[in-house]
């Protein structure tokens, strides 16, 4: 579709759209609801999504979140859609694990937050995960991107060191939690993707951790 014809659908001009898609303004729930629907995008993970970095990068208040929603909330909460079912069952397969990963670098609310965001984003591009060559990789790099800072929540951690360091961070720092969390070398397998998850041998002496 081009951006005329999408601008006759949203009854906008196309520089307006030229400018939301380049990122020059943060747009009104509203808008970013009709071109989801004009471009048969789902909606529940993008409002989430959208929602987040509204309160979290765009400093914006709740009354303004809430005046953004006002007018397409009724139609929102009689349509609520649900993730296909095996981005269900994958969910299912690596949350836990993805947990493990996040909780090094996240505390509680903002660990959850970062979960959740993994799977909007691969809800929104799950026909690009699945046409991927390892749809398990793709999907990690989508979790390790999920705890980037996009600007700092006020009271998350910082996040300074490059995805590579935190992979290293991740493996060292859970050594004795019962769990071994690890980066999957290349070509490498296992239950959660990207993610080697298993029960740590413990050895005469070692320090476990329990009381």
């Amino acid at each position: 579709m081009t951006m005329s014809r999408l601008g006759d659908a949203l009854h906008i001009s196309k520089s307006k759209i030229s400018e939301l898609l380049s990122g020059k303004f943060y747009p009104r729930w509203e808008l970013l609801y009709d071109l989801a629907v004009a471009l048969g995008i789902s909606f529940w993970p993008l409002y989430r999504l959208w929602r987040q970095a509204a309160l979290e990068t765009e400093n914006k208040s709740r009354t303004w979140v809430d005046n953004s929603t006002s007018r397409v909330q009724g139609t929102m909460t009689a349509t609520r859609s649900t993730p296909p079912l095996d981005l269900t069952a994958f969910r299912d397969l690596t949350e836990n694990g993805y947990r493990l990963y996040a909780g090094v670098f996240l505390i509680g609310p903002y660990c959850q937050a970062a979960i959740d965001k993994t799977y909007d984003r691969l809800w929104l591009s799950w026909n690009q995960a699945l046409a991927s060559p390892d749809a398990r990789r793709y999907a990690f790099t989508v979790l390790r991107g999920a705890h980037q800072p996009e600007g700092t929540a006020a009271g998350s951690p910082p996040h300074s060191c490059p995805p590579a360091q935190r992979d290293v961070v991740a493996r060292c720092r859970r050594p004795r939690t019962g769990f071994r969390v690890a980066l999957v070398r290349e070509g490498g397998r296992s239950p959660v993707p990207g993610v080697e998850v298993g029960p740590v041998p413990e050895r005469p002496g070692a320090v476990t951790g329990r009381r």
